[in-house]
Formats: C-alpha cells, sequence, structure tokens
C-alpha cells in the first residue's frame, strides 16, 4: 500500500504526470481532433496535456500552421516531422539540450520559442541559420552564460525578436501598440473635426437668421406705412350701377339743401 509520504508525491505535479496523463502523443490528438481530417487541422496545442519524450503521431498534419507543445517532458527532437506550412512553433519549458538541426526542414517557420529548456551553448544554435524566414526566437530561461544576442542576431539575419525584444533592446509589439494609439489620435481628431464642421454650419444657420431678423428691423417704419396707404388709395369701385331708388333718394336730398339755402337767404 502506498505511505502517506508517497501519496504527497503523487500530488505533485511530476507523479501527476506519470500516474494520470498520457505518456504518448497519438491517443491525444486522436480524442482532441477526432472529428476533423488531418489536413483540415491547422493548429494543435498538447501543452501540459500529455508527457512524452519525442513528438510522433503528426506526420499526417501537413497543413499545420502552429504546434504548440509546451510543458509536456521533450528531452530530444529526433525523428521530427516535416509540416511544409508550420509558421509558429513553442517547445517552452520542456528538457530539450540540443538536437535543433531536426528543425531545419521547418522553411516556413516565422515564430521558435524554447524558453525553459537546458541548452547551454551557443553553438548547439547554429543548425538555426537555415530556418531562413525566423523572426521571432525566445531563448530566455537557458542555461546559455555568456551573452548570445549579438551572437543569434548576427547568426539569423532574417531575426527582428530575441527573447521579446529587438537588436536595441525594444519591447517585442511595443511599435503596434504606438501605431494603434496613432490611429486611435487621428479618429479622434476627425471626429473633433466633424463636431467643428457642425458647430460651424451651425452658426452659419444662425447669422443668416438674425441678418434677416436685423433687416427686417432695420426697414424704414414709413415704407410700411406708404405700403398702407396705398393699399387704402385704390378702392374697387362696384361692379353693378346704382338702382333708381338709391338714385331718387340722393336726389331728394339735393333738393331739400337747396330749399334750406334760399330759406336761409331770405
Amino acid at each position: 500500500p502506498f505511505s502517506v509520504s508517497c501519496c504527497k508525491q503523487i500530488r505533485s505535479q511530476k507523479w501527476r504526470r506519470i500516474f494520470w496523463l498520457e505518456t504518448e502523443m497519438e491517443p491525444v490528438i486522436h480524442k482532441r481532433y477526432a472529428d476533423l481530417e488531418p489536413d483540415e487541422v491547422d493548429e494543435i496545442n498538447l501543452s501540459d496535456i500529455c508527457t512524452v519524450s519525442r513528438v510522433s503521431g503528426l506526420e499526417k498534419f501537413v497543413s499545420l500552421r502552429s504546434l504548440l507543445l509546451n510543458s509536456i517532458g521533450l528531452e530530444t527532437l529526433d525523428g521530427f516531422p516535416e509540416l511544409p506550412l508550420l509558421e509558429q512553433l513553442e517547445l517552452n519549458d520542456n528538457h530539450l539540450s540540443g538536437g535543433l538541426d531536426n528543425l531545419v526542414k521547418l522553411k516556413e517557420l516565422t515564430v521558435l520559442r524554447l524558453s525553459g529548456n537546458r541548452i547551454d551553448s551557443v553553438q548547439e544554435l547554429r543548425p538555426l541559420r537555415h530556418l531562413k524566414k525566423l523572426q521571432s526566437l525566445d531563448l530566455s530561461r537557458n542555461l546559455i552564460s555568456s551573452d548570445y544576442r549579438s551572437f543569434v542576431f548576427d547568426l539569423l539575419p532574417s531575426l527582428k525578436w530575441l527573447d521579446e525584444l529587438d537588436r536595441d533592446g525594444h519591447r517585442e509589439y511595443e511599435g503596434e501598440e504606438e501605431s494603434t494609439d496613432v490611429v486611435e489620435d487621428e479618429d479622434d481628431a476627425s471626429d473633433d473635426d466633424d463636431e467643428a464642421v457642425e458647430v460651424v454650419e451651425e452658426e452659419d444657420e444662425s447669422d443668416e437668421e438674425d441678418g434677416l431678423g436685423t433687416a427686417f428691423l432695420a426697414k424704414d417704419p414709413r415704407e410700411f406705412q406708404e405700403g398702407d396707404e396705398d393699399d387704402q388709395e385704390f378702392e374697387p369701385e362696384p361692379d353693378h350701377p346704382p338702382s333708381d331708388s338709391e338714385g331718387s333718394s340722393d336726389e331728394f336730398h339735393d333738393n331739400n339743401s337747396d330749399e334750406d339755402e334760399d330759406a336761409g337767404k331770405k
């Protein structure tokens, strides 16, 4: 029977891998990607879910572009498959000390992560010079004691980032963040310009309305009076002729007025 100390050991990461995790890659790959044809898979991530000493079972995944094998206990790269489209390979936190010549057939590789392994000499890195498209390489937390930055940048002319820093020591993606900020500033400036244009248009409309109101107020009041007199001066004559009754009434009033004048004279 297991003692208490053995149970404590089983709970540790090392023993969990031995007792509970798969020790071969093929069963894990089959479980995770059984619903897809091999040439339909462009990314495989087996990090922390199996423990193996070497890579196997990936030969038929010829469309792979990203392969993540972090923390799975790899000890060698012997027999690494030829993956013609692979662009990103992560092998962090394994037990690799060399054998990088097995990766020279990855002609499209642009990103290689080897952080946290057991590489102890810059000479082990020489095979990487055949990776003509490699742009980002991570060798941090290895056992190389000397300053390898100048050596690696001279070895790999296409390399832009080493341990997430460029040749001048600037952090990776720093420039992209700055360019994103610039784009955001330009968008904000454009929005401000649009708002300024709207304000100017509103001010122009307000000025036009004020101008019309001012012109109306500044107009000479006499012009309005003259206009009223002109309207009153011409009254339309009646279309029908006066009736006989109306005419006789006028004559009666005229005769009466003449008689009154004669009486006054007498």
